[in-house]
């Protein structure tokens, strides 16, 4: 009988072929083990043993078809199962994986720089109209720096954030404690009603600061001494003067003048007060002078009403100029920017030109700045070279400084950005553990491309009310909304 017909034989073959995935390959095999079978058993045929006894030992002599299955399966796997081809194919989906990655995260980060650029252009020409304008307003001149009030009032005022006040210190900033009852009622709209309460305060302490030309928060008080025992503190929680108390006490020496009946000491006492609060550089000391020069063409207004000053006396600023200043204070720090136009930043920035707000759009950015360059001033591969532009920051700030006084705290970190490290610390954030933020900031600039595309995310749905809400929000009569850009 044929060998293949055996049964013996036939469950040999299953058992041996069953591993084999090709159907080709499995019949071509069974074919060659047929063949090796019937040439044993021929041989053993010619040698006087029986057929039966014959293909049961030419079976025993091919070994386990268990074990032979295994042995078939691994020399006949398909190509795409085997070592070689599996590595060339991971590695061909790991390139195709990276460059579709790089090609999305350079689309978004272009998207969102895209949008910044549209989001500039809809108020650069208001930005710059309005700048024309506060330029010749001498309470934006560029502050002195020969006689800083910081020793006075640093000390005299109570800080927001403020740790390690001596018992001194604290007693002097309670000295300007003012009756809660008062206080509501002066951050009130009709706070000017408050005449007859304001009446009794002593604010001759006002008057004196009339010596000083600047206000430096960084050389004296809380602040400094918060620096010193934390040189590497994050911008945000840095300690800084109850600014709100500082109002109050600017509309109680406004109420007290018309009380008194000496009005025009009170003015110039308040238009001063608010110059040396711009002179803080920080963009919430740019907003606190704006609100007290309001405050102060208020009370001209209601000093005019009652017949305590002639209209000729005094020139307040008008509340189209009080707009202007607030929402070009605002933006000034937006023109500071990766995505600025350079020849616009040479020109807003060089030191030379003295925009109102340049200084402390240095103050604000600077932090900001510090934080984005972990994600983006080297360049990796497959990423576009930003190096320029920090090189044009870098000379910007440089440049600046004839004007600006610049905290060297934020100097320093500008220039050794990876101390910024430490601002992710749970602590900064009020919170326990490893927080969002800190991966983030501290693992996420570490990946290439995804890093870019991580801090466009980031950015995109803050630029377009960020950025451009002071123009859309504060507007002249007869002007439009600047145009919205595009969603990312």
């Amino acid at each position: 009988m044929r060998i293949a017909d055996d049964p013996g034989v036939q469950a040999f073959l299953k058992e041996a072929c069953r591993k084999i995935r090709s159907r080709r390959a499995r019949e071509e095999i069974r074919d060659e083990l047929v063949g090796h079978l019937e040439d044993s058993v021929a041989a053993k045929l010619q040698a006087g043993i029986g057929e039966s006894e014959a293909i049961a030992q030419a079976l025993a002599e091919i070994g386990s078809p268990r074990e032979l299955a295994g042995e078939l399966a691994v020399a006949h796997r398909p190509l795409f199962l085997q070592w070689p081809f599996l590595a060339a194919a991971l590695g061909l989906v790991s390139v195709i994986g990276v460059l579709a990655l790089t090609h999305l995260a350079n689309t978004v980060f272009e998207r969102v720089q895209r949008r910044y650029q549209e989001s500039i252009a809809g108020i650069q020409d208001r930005f710059l109209r309005d700048q024309a304008l506060l330029r010749a307003e001498p309470v934006f001149a560029f502050a002195g720096s020969q006689r800083d009030a910081g020793a006075r009032l640093n000390l005299l005022l109570p800080w927001e954030g403020a740790v390690g006040f001596s018992q001194s210190e604290r007693d002097s900033a309670a000295s300007l404690a003012i009756p809660e009852a008062l206080r509501r009622k002066l951050q009130s709209p009709d706070w000017l009603e408050a005449t007859a309460d304001s009446s009794a305060f002593e604010t001759a302490w006002l008057g004196e600061l009339s010596g000083f030309d600047h206000w430096d928060l960084f050389r004296s008080g809380p602040l400094k001494t918060y620096l010193e025992q934390n040189p590497d503190a994050a911008f945000w929680i840095l300690p800084v003067p109850d600014y709100a108390v500082l109002r109050d006490w600017a509309k109680i020496r406004l109420l007290k003048g018309i009380h008194d009946g000496n009005v025009l000491p009170a003015l110039r006492e308040v238009r001063h007060l608010a110059r040396l609060v711009y002179s803080n550089e920080l963009l919430v000391s740019d907003m606190i002078a704006v609100s007290m020069l309001r405050d102060e063409a208020a009370a001209y207004r209601s000093a005019v009403s009652k017949r305590l000053l002639s209209a000729s006396d005094w020139k307040p600023l008008s509340e189209e100029f009080l707009i202007r200043a607030k929402r070009a204070l605002w933006g000034h720090k937006h023109f500071l920017n990766l995505w600025a136009d350079p020849d616009l930043m040479k020109r807003l920035f060089d030191g030379r030109t003295a925009t109102v707000g340049m200084c402390s759009a240095f103050s604000e950015n600077l932090s900001g700045l510090i934080m984005h360059r972990a994600f983006l001033s080297t360049s990796l591969p497959w990423e576009s070279d930003l190096s320029a532009r920090f090189e044009l920051l870098d000379s910007l700030i440089r440049q600046s400084r004839g004007h600006c006084r610049m905290s060297e705290h934020f100097l320093s970190l500008w220039r050794e950005p990876e101390r910024s490290r430490s601002w992710l610390k749970p602590a900064n954030f009020l919170m326990s553990g490893l927080t969002w933020q800190e991966f983030l900031f501290v693992y996420l600039p570490r990946v290439p491309v995804f890093r870019r595309w991580a801090w466009a995310e980031l950015m995109a749905p803050a630029i377009p009310n960020y950025l451009t809400g002071p123009y859309r929000s504060n507007l002249l009569p007869g002007e439009a909304r600047p145009p919205e850009p595009d969603s990312p």
